[in-house]
């Protein structure tokens, strides 16, 4: 019955150190998945902008281009 009993304070040490890497490993994938969300937050926020700036330039040269054949058609 003593041997039934370590076998019982076993088992119920792995599964509490079972939990507690459980906990761990929950916690490190939600920091990692924070860090990972904000960098890409980040990155579409700036490809957004540079896609806006860049539509920018394009309809400013397409003005430009527009006057420039006025110009030579005069």
């Amino acid at each position: 019955c003593h041997l039934g009993g370590m076998m019982y304070d076993l088992w119920e040490s792995l599964l509490l150190e079972s939990e507690i890497e459980s906990q761990s490993l929950k916690k490190v994938a939600s920091v990692m998945e924070k860090e990972i969300c904000g960098q890409l937050t980040n990155c579409i926020t700036n490809q957004t902008l540079q896609l806006k700036l860049n539509k920018e330039h394009r309809r400013d040269l397409d003005e430009i281009l527009e006057k420039s054949h006025e110009y030579v058609q005069e």
